[in-house]
């Protein structure tokens, strides 16, 4: 039953993160392009992406410590060695999930937005007849 609980608090966890990731992501992107072209656009999304990426460390952080606090309590309740190995087993297994979900959504975020940059004019040598 404890295991149970710990499951559906971490997948309420994810579904929280991720309904908040969706339309961060969504609100860095440029007009659809998702190329930066200012310094002002630059750091609006990078200030997006940072803000985004804290939720998502703070669901990880926060699904580990209902883990924890599960564990210790469930180690105090144990009774027997069996169940004391079940319930770290729980343990492991949300520590598992809380990862694998976290690098989802590091995933579905993506890599941190590139600062504008300017072109250069670029000499070209010619080799051939002239």
């Amino acid at each position: 039953m404890k295991a149970l609980a710990i499951r559906v608090m971490v997948a309420l966890l994810c579904v929280t993160s991720l309904t908040l990731a969706v339309p961060l992501v969504a609100s860095a992107q440029d007009g659809g392009t998702g190329i930066i072209t200012t310094v002002q656009q630059y750091r609006h999304a990078l200030k997006l992406y940072d803000q985004e990426r804290a939720v998502i460390e703070q669901t990880f952080v926060r699904a580990i410590s209902v883990a924890l606090e599960t564990e210790i309590s469930g180690l105090n309740a144990a009774q027997t060695p069996a169940e004391k190995i079940v319930v770290r087993n729980n343990f492991m297994e949300a520590k598992v999930v809380a990862i694998a979900v976290r690098q989802a959504a590091l995933t579905a975020l993506g890599h941190p937005p590139r600062p504008p940059f300017k072109l250069h004019a670029v000499a070209t040598i010619v080799l051939g007849k002239f």
